[in-house]
Formats: structure tokens, sequence, C-alpha cells
């Protein structure tokens, strides 16, 4: 469905932050990007309301900057679609994620990170995180079955590792303790 749509440049002071709009938004950082990179895209708004529902922390930070035209992409629909459509544009950015590796490779690329919203030290943090299991799984493989077995291990006298050992004599495999751990398991159960 394509949404009955019309576009402008508006001054900002005929547009509305929505009343409800629940994200608190970093407008210095939107600001600092505004600044390095000028405003790119377009705010999204309700033409009854004037309500903004996509970028309402980008309209203030326009307004910090003194802009006074903003692009707005205006939208015909009711209350409650335009609030669908306000949720929906937070709770988006909300789920997304990153490709850490790639995203600290993006970020190393760049001679200066300056309007990107990234520190130094924020790079430094991505670079000193670890892999992602979908990075590790495709470097190496998808886990098997008993790789995801968890693991015991207990400290015990030698006496007690010796009645362990004669309770799992006859194990399938004696010079393996899971074995012998399994082996006691089951003959325990047998005598249930």
């Amino acid at each position: 469905m394509l949404l009955n749509q019309g576009y402008e440049l508006v001054p900002v002071e005929d547009l509305v932050t929505h009343p409800n709009n629940p994200r608190s938004g970093n407008v210095e950082l939107i600001s600092d990007s505004l600044h390095h990179n000028g405003f790119y895209g377009a705010l999204v708004a309700q033409r009854s309301t004037r309500h903004v529902l996509a970028g309402n922390h980008r309209l203030l930070a326009a307004r910090a900057q003194g802009m006074t035209h903003v692009p707005v992409t205006w939208v015909d629909v009711d209350d409650a679609q335009a609030l669908r459509i306000l949720l929906v544009d937070n709770r988006s950015n909300d789920v997304a994620s990153y490709d850490t590796a790639a995203l600290a490779d993006l970020l190393r690329g760049l001679d200066d990170p300056t309007g990107t919203g990234y520190t130094a030290a924020d790079i430094e943090a991505l670079v000193a995180l670890p892999p992602g299991l979908d990075e590790l799984a495709a470097q190496y493989g998808e886990p098997a079955e008993g790789d995801l077995w968890p693991v015991l291990r207990f400290k015990v006298p030698p006496p007690v590792r010796d009645d362990f050992y004669a309770l799992t004599e006859g194990c399938s495999d004696p010079n393996d303790d899971s074995a012998r751990f399994q082996h006691l398991i089951q003959r325990m159960r047998a005598e249930s």
C-alpha cells in the first residue's frame, strides 16, 4: 500500500513535534551530524495535524542549528495510523542490530569519525568486542549438539574420586570422565 504523500520544504515553525512521542532522542548528536553532514532525507509528518511522525529529534536539531525550512514528506493518515507510523519508526530502530566487525571496519576506514556519532573511544571499544555468534558461525560453522553441553567440574578428595571410578567400572570409555558420568547416570536409572 502506497500512502497518499506530498513532499515540500516547510518552515520549521509550521511543524509540531508529536505530543505522544515516547522516544527520547539525542538532539546534540543529531545537531552535530547536521553541522558536519547537512540535512538529508525528509521528516514524515501527518498533513492534518502537522505532527511529525518520523524525525521529531531531527526537527529539534534543525531548529537548534538555526535552520528555517526542512524537507517534509506529508502523509494523509488518520490519528490511529499516525501513531502506528510513529511507533514503528521508533521500534524498528530499537530491534535493529549491527554486524560489529563490518561497523568497526567502516569506522576504521575513515580518516576522522567526526559527524558519524562515534568517537575514537567508541571505535576502540567496537574493535575490542568479542565476535558475535553469527560471526563465529560464519568463521567456524554452526555448533554441533555436543558443543552446547554444559561443562561440570568438581574438585573432590581422592577417596571420592576413587569411589567414582569404582562405581563407573565397565564404562565404554574409561579415559573420559564425561562417559563415566553418563554411565553412572544410566546405571542409577536402571536401578531405580
